[in-house]
């Protein structure tokens, strides 16, 4: 018991001294400070404030950047989600579009061997025979089915290979059948383009009607012939086979088209001596006419390739 006793009264006196110096230093660090109480708070309240000022500005840069972490977390997450339902969109729309039946060897088989094939909702159609869309009666006894040209043909059995033997079979009858041919012609004449052709050839046959009837008249005004040979010579040349087009062929029209010839040489000519500066020649002569009148005549000569 005195033991006990002499220990705990030990541990108290040095708890006591301990608690005897936190006081002296507190004391001894207060007295030195000359500062006024109004500059210390200031000082203090700028402190606190900067401090301040500092969490929140590393809070606010702390949640902008989880923020920007998580925004770009879901954007990644939404586009791998969203490439992975396109895919998967993809491919349960190549094995929803054609019949049950078929194995992906039987859809590749016969997607390439007939390339008008087509299905939708797991039934069968033609693309030519639905581009065409002729339900109306193209001939006498040929009519376009509407189940190919809509994709309404279906298979019926118990099992795949039941199945399998009926649409066989409705293909290679569609496929020989008179209006698929009659429709695959028509696509085809669609694809040359025959009217625009046709409207080439009928621009093409009147360039070389009107061709044929100005050499005519050229040739009228070159040999200084009258204008009233124009029909004459036009009606020879037609029966000889050459197609003078459907223009009136009077001595009026040789005259209008010899001045339009005359301009269009009179134009060639002038901007080539212009261009190339070619060299002129001038005569000046004077002559008389028939009634005895004098008349000075200039001519200009020049060299044109």
């Amino acid at each position: 018991m005195d033991i006990r006793s002499f220990f705990q009264r030990k541990n108290s006196d040095e708890s006591r001294e301990i608690e005897e110096e936190r006081t002296h230093q507190t004391v001894s660090w207060l007295k030195p400070s000359k500062r006024k109480r109004s500059e210390s708070e200031v000082d203090s309240q700028d402190d606190n404030s900067h401090s301040q000022h500092n969490v929140a500005a590393g809070q606010s840069e702390t949640q902008a950047y989880e923020c920007s972490s998580s925004d770009s977390a879901e954007v990644s997450t939404t586009t791998v989600d969203y490439a992975n339902d396109t895919s998967a969109d993809k491919n349960n729309d190549f094995e929803q579009q054609w019949p049950e039946c078929w194995s992906q060897a039987q859809i590749h088989y016969f997607s390439t061997t007939y390339r008008w094939l087509i299905s939708k909702n797991k039934k069968l159609g033609c693309s030519t025979c639905s581009h065409i869309n002729a339900r109306k009666d193209m001939q006498q006894g040929q009519r376009v089915s509407p189940e190919w040209s809509r994709c309404l043909v279906s298979s019926f059995g118990k099992d795949k290979a039941a199945q399998n033997n009926p649409l066989r079979k409705k293909i290679k009858e569609h496929k020989d059948s008179k209006f698929h041919k009659k429709a695959v012609e028509i696509k085809e004449r669609a694809a040359d383009n025959t009217m625009k052709k046709h409207i080439e050839d009928m621009q093409k046959a009147d360039y070389n009607s009107t061709c044929n009837v100005f050499r005519t008249a050229y040739k009228t005004g070159k040999h200084v012939r009258p204008f009233t040979d124009m029909p004459v010579d036009v009606q020879l040349q037609v029966l000889n086979g050459v197609n003078m087009g459907r223009v009136l062929h009077s001595n009026n029209t040789c005259a209008h088209i010899l001045d339009h010839i005359a301009a269009a040489m009179k134009e060639k000519i002038v901007n080539e001596i212009v261009m190339n500066r070619r060299k002129l020649c001038v005569l000046i002569d004077e002559s008389t006419t028939i009634s005895g009148k004098f008349v000075l005549v200039v001519c200009l000569r020049s060299a044109i390739a």
